[in-house]
């Protein structure tokens, strides 16, 4: 899926949720569902996520709304809402950010600072889930959406020869580069939820389901996740 698709799903999303709130009678009883997928690079992550918001579309789950998914379509929801330039996106992106170029910035104040950029992008996340059938991929959103209900908490994970042959194959990389990009994007999404949540994105015991997508097709992870989630939103019902 390319970025100008990916913007139009979400933003027809937002406009779709604006209609269902003021259609619902009875907002005190309306739960709402949603998902959020952290993922080891090359683990297949936005290609299971758009495979999830298909399988719920589908099955019409929150019928009211279409499901959508929200990655770096993200990064422009939280600029729009702000009043940024685009050019901060980059800044917003779950990479290492040198710290001279941080303190810097900061000092010299010539834009929001990149933990108040961080900030505006959880406010986001939180907007968005507490809106329902969004699957919400990285940036942190299992930690800032644990206390919500009802969330579906997913980390993808494979061996990495397998998540290096994805990213070359994927991106059609030499296997040096898609190296270099593994480990980068790795060590930028440890780096965002340690710095911004002070949180281990490897830690197992912050997630509902932890999959190994070298053992199942990206398909099949999307069914379990489904699944797991009509669980959850079932019994959270009871």
């Amino acid at each position: 899926m390319d970025t100008t698709t990916s913007i139009n799903k979400a933003r027809a999303y937002l406009s779709a949720q604006m209609q269902g709130v003021q259609a619902r009678k009875e907002p005190s009883d309306h739960r709402v569902a949603f998902v959020t997928i952290s993922r080891e690079s090359g683990a297949g992550g936005l290609i299971v996520a758009e495979h999830l918001a298909e399988l719920l579309n589908e099955r019409g789950v929150g019928a009211d709304v279409p499901w959508a998914v929200f990655e770096k379509n993200l990064l422009e929801k939280v600029v729009e809402e702000n009043e940024l330039p685009e050019s901060y996106m980059d800044q917003m992106e779950e990479k290492v950010l040198p710290a001279i170029q941080t303190a810097v910035s900061e000092m010299l104040a010539v834009h929001p600072s990149i933990s108040r950029l961080a900030a505006m992008t959880s406010r986001t996340v939180l907007h968005v889930a507490s809106m329902g059938n969004a699957v919400l991929v990285g940036r942190g959103a299992n930690v800032l959406t644990e206390n919500l209900l009802v969330g579906l908490h997913v980390r993808l994970i494979a061996p990495p020869d397998r998540r290096l042959r994805f990213l070359m194959d994927h991106h059609s990389l030499s296997r040096a580069d898609a190296a270099r990009m593994m480990e980068e994007e790795d060590e930028g999404r440890r780096y965002y939820v340690k710095k911004h949540f002070n949180r281990d994105v490897d830690d197992p015991t912050q997630y509902d389901l932890v999959l190994n997508t070298d053992r199942l097709s990206h398909h099949a992870t999307a069914e379990v996740i489904a699944q797991t989630l009509d669980i959850k939103f079932h019994d959270s019902r009871q």
